[in-house]
């Protein structure tokens, strides 16, 4: 079947591509050992704080080059780009295409993956989104269903099956998140919308490891990422292909990639240990790291201009000082 076709299609161009050499074999099938882990930072969005005509802040384009440079360096896969950490739904249309392009672009010279979130309030304004992705180049798409908490499963699948058409030929990402859309998706709803052509996996962003193992169980060949950052190696150990995380993600890119690439080599007990680098310093904070604490954190090691958060009032100086001194007593030595 198509559907069967473009699941081998994506699998083919996410974890062996022939242009890719920096990838080699990423994930061949699920439970392999001997390549690299999948690992995709959800990057924040760099700012400037002056607007552009329409009264919106406008994106630090150097800022966002410096800080996937960087990223890259680290070991990263590649970008998630624009999602909830991205303060996608927060931007204007305008600047979520100037950030797709950017992050493709670099993505692609770099030889590393862009899987652009294009979910919006509107299905129009996100198949346009789904559309300018593909023409920068973009390596998948990803989407969180519009955020409604009158939307009936139905209307999800529709918005999907929207999505994946106009995206054609990208593969598509739904993405579960719960704790922002207010729906959380059965197993049985979650293999509907796996059943979708062109629909290949999810953002899996839920505490709840029982849910993604029945469903990877059920749907082998599934791309399920999983998206907390203190959890990574249950995640893994409970069928998760890989991760895409702000927190860590954003402020140790480097231990994360570590992490999912000891993992898919076979060495839980090593994968562990960088899984204790993050969470000691999530512990230390008191609280997962926010967009805004990515920020300052990075602002603070000079890889971005501002800290400037798309809508609101930016950090508070006390908090911000609080956090750079923190910051600084990060580093990447396990328990």
């Amino acid at each position: 079947p198509l559907h069967e076709l473009r699941l081998a299609v994506f699998h083919v161009l996410i974890f062996f591509p022939s242009t890719m050499a920096t990838w080699g074999s990423v994930v061949g099938s699920p439970g392999s050992t001997g390549q690299e882990g999948l690992f995709l930072p959800a990057i924040v969005t760099p700012l400037s704080p002056n607007v552009d005509n329409s009264g919106d802040k406008k994106l630090d384009v150097p800022s966002l080059r410096k800080l996937i440079k960087q990223m890259f360096e680290q070991g990263v896969s590649g970008l998630y780009v624009g999602g909830n950490t991205g303060e996608g739904y927060l931007l204007s249309e305008h600047t979520r295409k100037e950030l797709a392009a950017v992050c493709s672009e670099l993505a692609k010279t770099a030889g590393k993956l862009s899987v652009v979130h294009v979910g919006h309030a509107q299905t129009s304004v996100a198949i346009r989104l789904a559309k300018h992705a593909i023409s920068v180049g973009a390596s998948a798409i990803s989407a969180m269903p519009p955020l409604a908490s009158e939307k009936s499963f139905e209307a999800i699948k529709s918005f999907y099956r929207e999505l994946a058409a106009a995206a054609h030929p990208l593969p598509v990402l739904a993405y579960h998140i719960p704790a922002v859309t207010h729906t959380n998706l059965t197993v049985d709803q979650m293999l509907q919308l796996l059943d979708i052509e062109g629909v290949v996996g999810f953002k899996y962003t839920d505490p709840d490891l029982l849910k993604l193992y029945a469903c990877v169980s059920r749907r082998p060949n599934a791309v399920l990422l999983h998206g907390i950052s203190s959890i990574q190696v249950p995640a893994l150990l409970y069928g998760a292909r890989g991760g895409i995380t702000g927190g860590g993600g954003n402020v140790l890119p480097r231990c994360m990639s570590q992490l999912h690439s000891h993992f898919q080599n076979g060495d839980v007990a090593a994968a562990t240990q960088e899984q204790r680098v993050y969470n000691r310093m999530e512990c230390e904070w008191g609280s997962a790291l926010t967009t805004a604490d990515c920020k300052v954190i990075l602002q603070t090691r000079g890889l971005i201009a501002h800290a400037t958060v798309a809508q609101g009032d930016d950090m508070a100086a006390a908090q911000q000082r609080e956090l750079a001194d923190f910051s600084a007593n990060i580093n990447e030595s396990p328990f």
